[in-house]
């Protein structure tokens, strides 16, 4: 809500968060990518046909990503994201710049925006439980903000 009290658009927190919203996506759907159970509910609601989601399993357990990926996955914020297309020839959102751990040879990473919402190494199981927690307690919320508005 901004400070006049008007409510943002639905696509807004996606359009900031993710440069390939509205994209279509690999079944030719629009789709959206997300990190978080919240941002799965908010795409649902704006009415994307898919959320994938793939930064957040490189910092598992079970990932067989190198630790510095896990590392530069962890530390990245919002702003070291990149969409570059330098490597591949496709616009492929990139760590800026990461340093893999005690190596002095920049190492560019892939990974998407959501890296900003991973704090820890979990386990997949535990990933999965918590995106889930946070798509329930995100719905469970609009619930609640839509019947105050009956």
């Amino acid at each position: 809500m901004s400070a006049t009290g008007a409510t943002a658009a639905p696509t807004e927190h996606l359009r900031r968060a993710s440069p390939s919203v509205g994209a279509l996506g690999p079944l030719g759907r629009n789709s959206v990518d997300g990190g978080t159970g919240r941002s799965i509910l908010a795409a649902q609601v704006a009415g994307f046909d898919l959320v994938y989601m793939g930064t957040p399993f490189i910092a598992t357990d079970e990932s067989a990503a190198p630790q510095g990926w896990k590392d530069a996955v962890l530390r990245a914020s919002i702003d070291d994201i990149e969409l570059t297309d330098a490597f591949t020839g496709l616009p492929t959102s990139m760590i800026r710049a990461a340093k893999a751990h005690a190596d002095p040879v920049e190492v560019r990473y892939s990974a998407g925006q959501s890296a900003a919402c991973v704090d820890e190494v979990l386990a997949v199981a535990t990933l999965v439980e918590q995106v889930e927690r946070q798509f329930l307690e995100a719905k469970d919320h609009l619930v609640r903000q839509l019947a105050e508005t009956d």
